[in-house]
C-alpha cells in the first residue's frame, strides 16, 4: 500500500519541462512485434510475482514472527539527511556534466560526426555519466558511514577497555572468516528456497520491462538526436541549450520510467495489496475486515509520511 502511494504522490509531485504530455501511443510509437510480446510478459509475470508475495507471507509467518520480535529501531533522521545531500550533489553535478557534454556536441562541425557514431555518444550522455552519478552518490554515502562507524567502533572500544578491544582485533579475522561463511551459507539457503518458489519470475518480468523501456528510449534519443543535427544553425539561436539537454536525457526518462521498473512495481504491488485481501479473508475473515474498516486511516496516515519524505528528500 505504501508503495502506491509512493508512486501517486511522486507523480504528483514531478514537475515536467515538457509543454505536450506523453501518451501511451507515444511512449510506444517505435514498437515492434517483440516489444509487444515483452510488454505482455512483464504484465503477466509482474501479476504472478505479486501474488507470490502474500502467498509466501503464510509459509513463512512463524519465521517473520521470530525475527522481529524484540526488534528496536533508533533513528533521528540523520541518515535520510545525510543520502538527501549526496543524491543533490550528483544529480547536480552530471546535470552540468550533460549540458556541457551537449554544448560541445554542438559545437563540432559535420565532419566529426561522420567519423563518431550516434550509438556511442548517446551512451556516453546517458550510461556514460549515470556511472559518475552512482560514484558521488548513495553508494559513496554508505560507504563512508560504514567507514566512520568501524573507525569509531574501534575507538570507543579502546577508551572503555583497551585489552578487551585488543584481543577482539586479533580474533577479527577468524569472526570475519565465520560471519562470511554463515552469512553466504544463509543466502545461499534463501537463494536455493525463493527460487523454488518463484523460478525467478521477478527477476524475468522486470527484465521484460527494462528491456522494453530501453529500447523504446534508445530508438527515440536515436531519433531526437537525429532531428537535432538535421536542423540549421539559426535553429539553435531560437531554442535554448538547456531546453534541448534537458529533452535528451530528463524528459525521455521520464518515458523509460512510465514503461519501466516503476510501472512494473506498481503493477506489482496492486496485485500483492488484492490477493493479501484475499488471503485474510480466507484465514480470519472478521480481523480482515477490521483492518479494511481501519484502511482509511491507515492510508491518510502513509500518505502524510510519503508527503513529508518527499519534501524532505
Amino acid at each position: 500500500m505504501s508503495t502506491l502511494l509512493y508512486f501517486m504522490l511522486r507523480r504528483r509531485t514531478e514537475k515536467s519541462s515538457w509543454k505536450n504530455k506523453f501518451d501511451g501511443d507515444t511512449k510506444l510509437r517505435y514498437a515492434e512485434r517483440r516489444d509487444y510480446i515483452l510488454l505482455a510478459f512483464g504484465i503477466t509475470l509482474s501479476l504472478v510475482s505479486g501474488a507470490i508475495s502474500p502467498i509466501s507471507s503464510v509459509f513463512f509467518r512463524g519465521m517473520t514472527d521470530a525475527l522481529i520480535a524484540g526488534q528496536s529501531s533508533l533513528k533521528n533522521g540523520t541518515f535520510n539527511l545525510e543520502m538527501s545531500c549526496f543524491i543533490t550533489l550528483s544529480e547536480r553535478q552530471t546535470h552540468e556534466i550533460r549540458k556541457r557534454f551537449f554544448a560541445a556536441l554542438l559545437r563540432q562541425q559535420m565532419a566529426w560526426y561522420d567519423k563518431n557514431e550516434t550509438g556511442v555518444l548517446i551512451n556516453k550522455l546517458s550510461a556514460g555519466i549515470d556511472q559518475i552519478k552512482d560514484g558521488i552518490g548513495d553508494k559513496f554515502s554508505i560507504l563512508l558511514q560504514a567507514s566512520t562507524h568501524f573507525i569509531f567502533g574501534i575507538i570507543i572500544g579502546l577508551y572503555y577497555s583497551w585489552n578487551m578491544t585488543l584481543l577482539i582485533l586479533l580474533i577479527a579475522p577468524f569472526i570475519i572468516m565465520l560471519l562470511f561463511g554463515s552469512v553466504k551459507g544463509m543466502t545461499d539457503a534463501l537463494i536455493a528456497g525463493q527460487s523454488s518458489l518463484k523460478n525467478g519470475t521477478f527477476n524475468l518480468e522486470m527484465s521484460c520491462f527494462i528491456t522494453l523501456s530501453e529500447r523504446q528510449t534508445h530508438e527515440i534519443r536515436k531519433r531526437f538526436f537525429a532531428a537535432l543535427l538535421r536542423q540549421q544553425m539559426a535553429w539553435y539561436d531560437k531554442n535554448e541549450t538547456g531546453v534541448l539537454i534537458n529533452k535528451l536525457s530528463a524528459g525521455i526518462d521520464q518515458i523509460k520510467d512510465g514503461i519501466g521498473d516503476k510501472f512494473s512495481i506498481l503493477l506489482q504491488a496492486s496485485t500483492h495489496f488484492i490477493f493479501g485481501i484475499i488471503i485474510g479473508l480466507y484465514y480470519s475473515w472478521n480481523m480482515t475486515l477490521l483492518i479494511l474498516l481501519i484502511a482509511p486511516f491507515i492510508i491518510m496516515l502513509l500518505f502524510g509520511s510519503v508527503k513529508v519524505s518527499l519534501v524532505v528528500c
